[in-house]
């Protein structure tokens, strides 16, 4: 439906979490990454993607669209001093959100 509430959010991550090595092999921007892994441990594990989704969720509608992923992706990477995400580091926010959704 191009939102995902918090279950569906927490459902994409019910086999465990992703590492920094999976994640680069999806391009998504390395400064994402390193915001979502709160805890430095290299990997983004089931609470750190649930306490994201309150960083995503900005009007507290409960759920989370497309445009507040990407935007959500942007403002991290730019306040981290990256670059915004090429055409296919976008492509692939892209993809990774639909997985999610």
């Amino acid at each position: 439906n191009g939102k995902v509430d918090r279950k569906e959010w927490l459902e994409a991550f019910r086999e465990g979490g992703i590492s920094a090595n999976a994640w680069r092999r999806r391009n998504l921007p390395e400064p994402l990454f390193h915001k979502l892994d709160r805890n430095g441990d290299g990997t983004i594990d089931l609470e750190e993607w649930a306490f994201s989704f309150e960083y995503f969720d900005e009007d507290g509608s409960g759920s989370v669209d497309l445009a507040q992923w990407l935007e959500g992706a942007r403002s991290i990477t730019a306040s981290a001093g990256g670059v915004a995400p090429t055409r296919s580091g976008q492509e692939a926010l892209e993809e990774f959100f639909r997985k999610v959704d």
